[in-house]
């Protein structure tokens, strides 16, 4: 199975339960949907980055770059601020550091995206334009007021 059919069966099949959980909150709660969404979301299973790139069989031990910024952006996970560091070095920070961090294992869905932050705190020069092409989330339709 290849990655991509691994990671749409995994996201629906994940999509699945957290609807269901969603619904039955709702029903049993009679509440509205935005706080079903949070009470299931806040009980949902602790895991970590490196833990969701191989569901969707990516093995961030071996994977490039841009494999594991791209399985990333698959979550709903995007990186901003990474030009001060090099490829190796960000590479490094990802595989030690930032994928082994725990988070809350919820498929991704237009509601919601995680975005972290390479902040150049030691103001470091810049050494690559790689922020100009990093996957970023669709824009989210705006309501309107008549």
């Amino acid at each position: 199975m290849t990655t991509t059919n691994n990671a749409l069966l995994v996201f629906a099949n994940l999509t699945a339960d957290r609807e269901k959980r969603i619904a039955d909150y709702t029903a049993l709660y009679n509440c509205e949907r935005w706080e079903a969404c949070m009470a299931v979301d806040l009980d949902a299973p602790e895991t970590n980055n490196w833990e969701m790139l191989k569901m969707i069989g990516i093995d961030p031990a071996t994977a490039d770059l841009s494999t594991i910024i791209n399985g990333l952006a698959c979550w709903n996970v995007y990186l901003s601020n990474t030009n001060h560091l090099t490829d190796s070095d960000l590479l490094q920070h990802l595989k030690t550091r930032i994928l082994l961090e725990p988070v809350t294992l919820i498929p991704p869905n237009a509601d919601m995206e995680e975005h972290i932050g390479m902040n150049n705190f030691e103001d470091l020069p810049e050494v690559s334009n790689r922020d100009a092409a990093l996957p970023r989330p669709l824009p989210r339709p705006t309501a309107t007021t008549n």
